[in-house]
């Protein structure tokens, strides 16, 4: 069986990941989608934003307004944790992780294509 310490430290990092993983949607959504708005935007990428991004914003939505928050209210309660991701699953939340991953193909022909377009945004 796994220790109470060692049990303690994957919720620890478990919670840290969803932080630093909100963290990183809502820094792309700032630095990259708002690219998206600009005039010097490449004729090729114009009208694109779906294909580029997909629903990448209503995945940030989902883990910072649901996921992450409802994460930390469960503490270090492991049934909480599992209850929760049991209901996340039942109801489909992560479903919209199966629309990002159809669209992920044409998105990263996009933008390897205009790879020095992206760069300049970092």
């Amino acid at each position: 069986s796994i220790s109470s310490s060692r049990l303690f430290n994957i919720i620890r990092e478990l919670q840290e990941n969803e932080h630093n993983y909100v963290k990183s949607l809502e820094n792309g959504i700032t630095n990259y989608m708002s690219a998206m708005d600009q005039t010097e935007l490449p004729r090729t990428l114009r009208g694109q934003r779906f294909k580029v991004f997909g629903n990448i914003f209503s995945i940030y939505k989902f883990h910072a307004d649901e996921l992450y928050p409802n994460l930390i209210e469960c503490g270090d309660d492991v049934g909480k944790i599992a209850e929760l991701f049991t209901t996340y699953l039942t109801r489909d939340y992560f479903y919209s992780y199966v629309i990002y991953a159809i669209n992920r193909k044409k998105s990263e022909i996009l933008c390897n294509f205009h790879m020095d377009f992206w760069k300049v945004r970092k």
